[in-house]
């Protein structure tokens, strides 16, 4: 496998608008009870939309002031905006057979598009936590630093594994309030 198997994704949008690769709201399957309206113009108004998301989030689900983190401690708004497949998993990766793989296809692009640069870690790196999900046991130690090349990207400079633990906590809200309303 070559370290730079989605260096393309790292490509970086000329104008920092996070959206979806139409051009539309974002799709990512994070957001399904409660999608952004809009395309974003600047990191800051898509962090300010997020937060405030897993904020509201947070009160339906637990009651007023129930979040325990202090919005946009990681999330730095200087974070370059790159395009991002969405849902990178092995499940997703095509590999060939024989003494040499390599990746031929990668598959199912429904939630591509321009992200935070850490975004693309963090999904990917949740998705070893998912039940029903088998992941190898090193897929985010080895193989997520193969795929995703830190060069380009900068996870490791800020903060990686505590930022995604960060991310996690606040897509936990908005999904925690999403299927509590569908039980509702």
């Amino acid at each position: 496998m070559s370290r730079a198997i989605f260096s393309v994704f790292f490509y970086r949008h000329a104008n920092c608008v996070i959206e979806s690769i139409d051009n539309t709201p974002l799709h990512d399957t994070i957001f399904t009870a409660s999608p952004p309206s809009s395309t974003f113009l600047t990191v800051a108004s898509f962090h300010e939309w997020f937060v405030k998301t897993a904020m509201e989030a947070s009160s339906y689900f637990h009651g007023a002031a129930s979040c325990h983190l202090q919005p946009n401690n990681f999330f730095r708004d200087d974070t370059p905006v790159v395009f991002t497949h969405g849902g990178v998993h092995p499940g997703n990766i095509v590999i060939s057979t024989g003494p040499n793989p390599r990746v031929v296809s990668i598959l199912d692009w429904s939630q591509a598009g321009w992200y935070p640069a850490y975004w693309e870690f963090c999904k990917a790196r949740r998705a070893g936590s998912k039940p029903g999900i088998p992941l190898p046991l090193d897929w985010e130690t080895t193989y997520l630093w193969w795929i995703l090349d830190d060069e380009e990207v900068g996870i490791k400079k800020w903060g990686g594994t505590s930022l995604c633990h960060y991310w996690e906590y606040f897509v936990g809200l908005v999904e925690r309030a999403a299927e509590a309303k569908m039980r509702a």
